[in-house]
């Protein structure tokens, strides 16, 4: 949210969509409010959190076991939602688009032979080589997500970005699109990553 206010004028017309604005505190809201309407929150995050907010000894809320609640006191906690709402509404996902429904199925894939060599190599041992290049994962979260990836078609790291030759995963998905085209107008897919 600083880099976007940054680009725009304080004349502009700001907007953003979310499906959920707050995940896991309402103070998460401070930064997306400071791009939108700087004057209502205001502009100092810690001087929001003393206002609305009770805090522990590191300055970050904390919900409070007495009232289960992050604000310090129903007022307060009345005026944060007031604010939040003066420019804010939610629409019904049903009232805005027109989705296909939902189509869960699971499709077993064979790995080409590359992918099953790295993905290997990866599972065991959390170094994998390919065209020349090392790839290494620091701990079993990481690991994970790389196995994944390789899953995908692809593997990475910060510098190296290597697709495989052959993408089983892909041929798959593109067979499947293939049979649903004629029955959908539209069809929607979605993946953990921009690559897979």
């Amino acid at each position: 949210s600083k880099i976007l206010r940054k680009l725009f004028r304080p004349d502009t017309r700001r907007y953003i969509a979310t499906a959920n604005p707050i995940p896991r505190c309402p103070s998460q809201i401070f930064g997306q409010y400071l791009f939108l309407h700087p004057d209502l929150y205001g502009l100092n995050y810690y001087s929001f959190l003393a206002k609305f907010f009770n805090l522990d000894k590191w300055n970050k809320p904390y919900k409070r076991k007495s009232s289960n609640s992050f604000f310090c006191n129903s007022s307060l906690e009345k005026e944060y939602h007031d604010i939040f709402h003066s420019i804010s509404f939610v629409r019904e996902k049903s009232l805005c688009v027109d989705l296909p429904p939902k189509i869960y199925k699971t499709i077993y894939v064979e790995m080409g032979a590359d992918q099953r060599r790295v993905y290997k190599e990866m599972k065991k041992s959390m170094v994998a080589e390919l065209l020349s290049t090392q790839f290494t994962v620091a701990n079993a979260a990481a690991k994970l997500v790389k196995l994944s990836r390789i899953s995908a078609g692809y593997i990475n790291d910060a510098n190296s970005l290597i697709h495989f030759e052959v993408n089983p995963k892909l041929q798959a998905l593109g067979e499947l699109l293939d049979t649903l085209i004629d029955e959908y107008d539209q069809i929607g897919v979605w993946c953990w990553f921009k690559e897979d």
